[in-house]
């Protein structure tokens, strides 16, 4: 199914590991193109790396952007990493079910409409 619509939404994604115990939380903020807040959300993971926190960082944002109805993207991360793996320019050990998740629904986005950008700070 390709959507018709043409709006696009900006996805930050963070993922941190941290406190005591190293419990783990994926975060996500979505705004329209004018910068505006549409939603925002987090998830506690449990313990893992913040590699696999980031990764479903990016998949909770895809699919809540996915059940919003948008199909053009510019997917924000801060972990250049998570950036080189989803762009396949990179295979480390992380876990192999949420990349192919996350890659399949890269492919329901209309062809170009993913952007990657890697921030810092």
């Amino acid at each position: 199914m390709v959507r018709t619509t043409s709006r696009w939404v900006k996805v930050n994604v963070d993922g941190v590991v941290g406190g005591q115990g190293g419990v783990a939380f994926s975060m996500c903020v979505i705004r329209d193109g004018n910068g505006d807040w549409i939603v925002d959300f987090a998830r506690k993971i449990g313990i893992c790396l913040v590699l696999l926190a980031e990764l479903w960082g990016a998949y909770d944002g895809l699919c809540r952007a996915w059940r919003l109805d948008y199909c053009k993207i510019e997917l924000d991360l801060d972990n250049i990493t998570v950036m080189k793996i989803l762009m396949g320019e990179t295979i480390v050990l992380c876990d192999n079910a949420i990349t192919a998740r996350i890659q399949e629904l890269l492919s329901m986005y209309d062809i170009g409409s993913t952007n990657f950008s890697h921030c810092s700070g």
